[in-house]
């Protein structure tokens, strides 16, 4: 586990059982791990774990995560398929469904995860997780938010100064390494940054096993 996401697992499960509500789970961990961690460089200011809020009804409900950085407002939902729809009653579906409605009208941005989505597409929930953040900022302020762009920027400038120090090359496993994310998170990292063309694929004829430093930007 990446020591950023251990203390902040650490910390809100602290508070959860000031709160006695339940501690965060395997899934939570893993889509802090493989989802928020690498879109936002395990960094969790404004995230917080079972989050507290009032209803229509006035009752306290609770979000699996609720993201404020002072502009933002986004109600992350995990969906676990076993919980959500084969060990609950229709009433407690319903109950759910209304509760994530009480979110929005809250006046919060709702993004729902299922546990397949964080296991086997973990990419596409960090490209909808910035698309939503960044559709908050662009219906709130009409500009996209530029935090994510800017976390961007500061990753592909380092890892380019990682290339330079290894001759112009870098391979997944060296960004891994230095980031403790997935050999697979750092692939689409490069693959993006090639994309941009400040990389080049450099090894492997059928499976890209490194990339050539192109460009370099200060």
């Amino acid at each position: 586990m990446h020591p950023a996401v251990e203390r902040y697992v650490e910390e809100q499960n602290r508070k959860a059982a000031a709160r006695k509500v339940n501690p965060l789970n395997g899934l939570a961990i893993r889509f802090l791990e493989e989802v928020w961690g690498p879109v936002f460089d395990f960094r969790f200011e404004g995230l917080e774990a079972e989050s507290p809020f009032k209803d229509f009804r006035g009752r306290q409900r609770f979000a699996d995560f609720r993201y404020d950085d002072g502009n933002a407002k986004t109600a992350i939902e995990l969906d676990g398929y076993t919980t959500h729809a084969k060990h609950i009653s229709s009433e407690q579906f319903d109950d759910h469904v209304e509760r994530q409605n009480d979110l929005l009208f809250n006046g919060w941005f709702l993004v729902r995860f299922s546990s397949g989505m964080i296991i086997e597409k973990p990419e596409v929930c960090r490209r909808q997780l910035i698309q939503t953040i960044g559709h908050w900022h662009y219906i709130r302020f009409g500009e996209l938010a530029e935090e994510e762009e800017r976390i961007w920027v500061e990753r592909r400038k380092r890892i380019a100064r990682i290339a330079i120090r290894q001759g112009g090359s870098i391979r997944p496993v060296d960004v891994a390494k230095v980031y403790r994310v997935s050999n697979q998170t750092a692939a689409v990292w490069l693959r993006q940054f090639a994309d941009e063309g400040y990389f080049e694929p450099a090894g492997g004829s059928k499976r890209i096993t490194s990339y050539r430093l192109r460009r370099f930007e200060e």
